[in-house]
């Protein structure tokens, strides 16, 4: 029974770095106050909060994800990934996806 309840604490404590380490591999500021707080871009999972939403990093290359990030907030003023900011062709091309 104990290996049971130890699993989920080990999961847990294995992503805990990463949340540690900053939590959020990406961070899009829109232009905009987004209408959600959290929503949801295929399986990630964003939170909007200060003026910026941030989720963890995905399986999707970064240019999606700021396309996706975009589809759901709107126009973007900037997008970065793993703490490095798009230049401006790469955001245009995010906003172009915007709703």
């Amino acid at each position: 029974m104990l290996k049971f309840l130890a699993l989920p604490l080990l999961l847990t404590a294995a992503a805990t770095p990463a949340l540690a380490a900053g939590g959020s591999y990406y961070r899009a500021t829109p232009a905009g106050q987004p209408k959600d707080a959290q929503f949801i871009t295929r399986t990630t999972i964003w939170s909007c909060a200060d003026g910026a939403c941030t989720a963890p990093e995905s399986g999707s290359s970064d240019q999606v994800m700021c396309r996706l990030a975009a589809r759901k907030i709107g126009t973007l003023n900037a997008f970065e990934a793993d703490g490095k900011p798009f230049d401006d062709k790469q955001l245009k091309s995010c906003n172009a996806h915007a709703r």
